[in-house]
């Protein structure tokens, strides 16, 4: 017999080209799928609706958030500065103090500018003014102990919480004003059929607000992610809607082969190997020694 590779293995074989027919006809059913229902894409501070063939952009971040974060990070910032840098300034690490002081200056000079509550400028004034009565007191010393900087970090813990819980009720009560207007604005199957997608990081999933707020309001259960889910680092809309159309699809390829819409949002061989280990360690097969 010649001595030839086989068509499964040779590069550009018959099955090569069925596995790009797939591919192929997957991308073309999924895009279809992007825009076949209305999306709500929260990313950063904005939510973008797409319904209708049309998009449309609200900004959900009111500007007192902006100033609680930008407070919240003076203190944050000066434990970093100090972090692992000597006990007595040097001139370098002097400069970015007396950097960091004037702006922590200009921000306290412009609370009342960018803040609206009373009660939320108060809390901000008191880190503001902590942070920079600290920093005046390290140039005028020149340094400061390890000790003197974990005391000062911890007595600015509370403080930093009570910014985070009015910087998150802002946020939740500006983001639930922009849903229920996009809501107002969508038929009953459309808010049926409305798939969400909160884009972030790996860390914050869990405990992501915007996860938290749509979970609540669409009445989804934890951990499910029916209609919504979580992308982790997409950055921009497109691929926000790529994961929507992946959704969509695989749900009703799984439902239609398997009898389970789920079952694609599990590793396609993941069962199998369950059940390949499990007859593995029952014949004693690599065990551990």
């Amino acid at each position: 017999m010649p001595n030839e590779k086989s068509s499964w293995t040779r590069a550009g074989s018959a099955l090569d080209r069925v596995n790009d027919a797939f591919h192929g006809a997957y991308e073309g059913a999924r895009g279809a799928e992007e825009e076949a229902a209305p999306v709500l894409i929260l990313l950063g501070d904005t939510l973008v609706l797409h319904a209708h063939g049309e998009r449309r952009e609200f900004p959900v971040t009111p500007r007192s958030y902006h100033a609680l974060r930008s407070a919240a990070h003076a203190p944050v910032a000066l434990y970093a500065l100090l972090y692992r840098g000597p006990a007595l300034l040097d001139a370098p690490l002097r400069r970015r103090v007396e950097a960091l002081l004037q702006s922590v200056t200009a921000a306290t000079a412009s609370l009342n500018q960018d803040v609206e509550e009373e009660a939320v400028a108060a809390d901000i004034q008191k880190v503001l003014s902590e942070t920079l009565e600290t920093l005046h007191r390290l140039l005028h010393e020149g340094g400061t102990s390890r000790q003197a900087l974990e005391g000062f970090a911890r007595a600015r813990g509370p403080e930093l919480l009570r910014l985070t819980n009015h910087a998150t009720r802002l946020e939740l009560e500006t983001l639930s004003t922009r849903v229920e207007a996009v809501l107002d604005g969508l038929t009953e199957p459309e808010r049926n059929a409305l798939h969400v997608i909160v884009a972030g990081a790996h860390q914050a999933r869990e405990r992501s607000v915007g996860m938290q707020y749509f979970r609540a309001r669409l009445g989804e259960p934890g951990g499910e992610e029916e209609r919504v889910a979580y992308a982790e680092n997409v950055a921009d809309e497109a691929g926000a809607l790529e994961l929507v159309g992946t959704r969509r699809m695989d749900r009703d390829i799984a439902k239609a082969f398997f009898g389970d819409s789920k079952r694609l949002q599990r590793d396609i061989l993941g069962d199998a190997a369950t059940a390949h280990l499990r007859r593995r360690a029952t014949a004693g097969e690599g065990t551990a020694a």
